[in-house]
C-alpha cells in the first residue's frame, strides 16, 4: 500500500486546507508537523493513521482521531464557527486553545494536558465518563461568560490552581489560592443544585444561595487546605428557602462548605469582596480555608452570614407576641455575640414593679428568654408596656448595661 508522509520543515510556516470537505489520513499514512508550523483543516479531519504535532493544528470542523495521534508537543487550537466533535480514545496534548464560536463536545476517555489550556471563546464539553485532566505545572488563562469548561476538570499539584468551569447555564470558576497537600489529584465541577434548601449552620449562616456549587473530589493524595475565590453573578443572596435565627445588624456574602457530613453548610468567612452589588453579583475570597478530610470530598457555595464587628453585638428586641407566625418572635430574647455566660443578668417587671421573669443564664436568655407568662401564678401576664434591665460582659472584657421598655403583644 501507498505511504504518505508530509513533512512540514519551514519555519513558521502555515498550510490550510480551506475547503469545507472531510481530510482523510490513511491508513499507514503519516502527518508530521514540525515546531513553528501550522497546518489548519477547514473541514472535518479523520485520521486512519499516524499524526505527529509538535507545531499547531488549527480545527475548524469535527476530528475524529481512529488510530494514533500523538500531540504531546503541540498546540491544539479549536477555531470552528459552529459546533464541533472531536472523537479520539486518548488525547495527549502539550496545549489546547480554545478560540471558537460554537460548543467543542469531547468524547473521549481521557485528554491529557501537559503545558497551558487558553480559554478565549467557544465552550468545551466533556461527559461523566471523560477525564480532562490538567497536570501540574499547567499555565492555565482565559474564561468568560462564552468559554469555559462544562463539566469535570482534573488538576494535578498544589499551590495556585484555577478551574474556568461552568455547567452549560453559566461561567463559575473558582480559584485555590494556595493548596497545601501531598501527591494531590483532585477533581473539580459545578451544579446548579435544585430548588431543595441547602441547610446553613444555624450558629453562623443566615443561608445559602442555590445559585451554584462547586465541588471537589480528592481522586489521589492528601488536601490540607486553601483559601478560595468564587466569581459569582445572578446569584440570590436575599431570598433564602431557609433562615437560621440569628439577629444581626449588618450581613455580608461569605464562602461557605460542608465535607458532606451531614450537609450542614458552615462559614468560611469573607477576607475580600470585589466587583460586588453584595447580593447577586461579585468577586469573593474566604477568611479561612477549605479543608478536605477523611471523606475525600467537599462542597463550596455562597452563604450569608451576620458581618460581626471585633467587639461584638448585642441586640435588644422591643417587642414580641407569643401569637406571632414566626417562631423566633414568640418568646421574649436577647441575642448578640462575643458575650460571656459569667456576669449576665436579664429582669423584667411588670407595670406594679414584679419581677416577671429573670435570668443569669446568657444561652437561656438568647435560646428560650420569657414567653409572656407570670412565674409566681403561671398564668400568661397581659398584653401591654414592660420594663428591663440588663448586664452583661463581653469577650473582650466590656461591660455592657442596658435598661427600657418593651411591648408584649397578645
Amino acid at each position: 500500500m501507498r505511504r504518505l508522509k508530509i513533512t512540514y520543515l519551514a519555519f513558521q510556516f502555515v498550510i490550510s486546507f480551506t475547503n469545507a470537505q472531510t481530510f482523510h489520513v490513511e491508513e499507514n499514512a503519516s502527518i508530521f508537523i514540525q515546531d513553528n508550523a501550522t497546518i489548519q483543516f477547514g473541514g472535518a479531519l479523520d485520521n486512519y493513521g499516524f499524526i505527529e504535532n509538535n507545531g499547531e493544528i488549527g480545527l475548524f470542523g469535527n476530528f475524529n482521531n481512529l488510530n494514533i495521534f500523538n500531540g504531546s508537543e503541540g498546540i491544539l487550537s479549536l477555531l470552528g464557527g459552529a459546533d464541533q466533535v472531536v472523537f479520539s480514545p486518548i488525547l495527549e496534548l502539550q496545549s489546547l486553545m480554545v478560540n471558537s464560536d460554537g460548543q467543542t463536545a469531547f468524547n473521549s476517555d481521557s485528554i491529557v494536558i501537559s503545558q497551558t489550556l487558553d480559554f478565549q471563546n467557544g465552550i468545551v464539553k466533556v461527559g461523566d465518563s471523560t477525564s480532562f485532566v490538567v497536570l501540574d505545572g499547567v499555565d492555565v488563562t482565559g474564561g468568560n461568560d462564552f468559554s469555559y469548561l462544562d463539566g469535570s476538570m482534573i488538576q494535578f499539584g498544589t499551590g495556585y490552581k484555577y478551574y474556568p468551569i461552568g455547567d452549560s447555564i453559566f461561567f463559575d470558576p473558582i480559584e485555590f489560592l494556595n493548596i497545601t497537600g501531598v501527591n494531590l489529584r483532585m477533581k473539580l465541577f459545578v451544579t446548579h443544585p435544585p430548588t431543595s434548601p441547602l441547610v446553613p449552620a444555624p450558629d453562623e449562616v443566615i443561608g445559602v444561595s442555590e445559585h451554584a456549587i462547586w465541588t471537589a473530589e480528592v481522586e489521589e493524595g492528601v488536601f490540607d487546605s486553601s483559601l478560595v475565590t468564587l466569581d459569582f453573578m445572578n446569584a440570590d443572596l436575599e431570598n433564602f428557602t431557609r433562615r437560621n435565627d440569628i439577629q444581626y445588624l449588618v450581613k455580608s456574602p461569605v464562602v461557605v462548605y460542608t465535607d458532606s457530613i451531614g450537609d450542614v453548610y458552615r462559614s468560611l468567612g469573607v477576607s475580600e469582596l470585589l466587583e460586588s452589588d453584595s447580593v447577586s453579583t461579585g468577586i469573593i475570597t474566604s477568611e479561612m480555608g477549605v479543608t478536605i478530610g477523611r471523606t475525600n470530598i467537599a462542597s463550596i457555595g455562597l452563604g450569608l452570614a451576620p458581618l460581626i464587628p471585633t467587639e461584638g453585638v448585642v441586640h435588644v428586641p422591643n417587642a414580641f407576641s407569643p401569637a406571632a407566625t414566626e417562631i423566633e418572635n414568640q418568646t421574649y430574647r436577647i441575642f448578640g455575640e462575643k458575650i460571656l455566660e459569667e456576669g449576665f443578668e436579664l429582669k423584667i417587671f411588670n407595670r406594679f414593679n414584679v419581677v416577671v421573669y429573670e435570668t443569669t443564664s446568657w444561652r437561656e436568655a438568647n435560646t428560650s428568654g420569657w414567653d409572656g407568662t407570670n412565674p409566681n401564678s403561671g398564668n400568661p401576664e397581659p398584653g401591654g408596656l414592660y420594663y428591663y434591665t440588663l448586664k452583661l460582659r463581653r469577650e473582650n472584657g466590656e461591660e455592657f448595661n442596658d435598661q427600657g421598655v418593651l411591648y408584649l403583644i397578645r
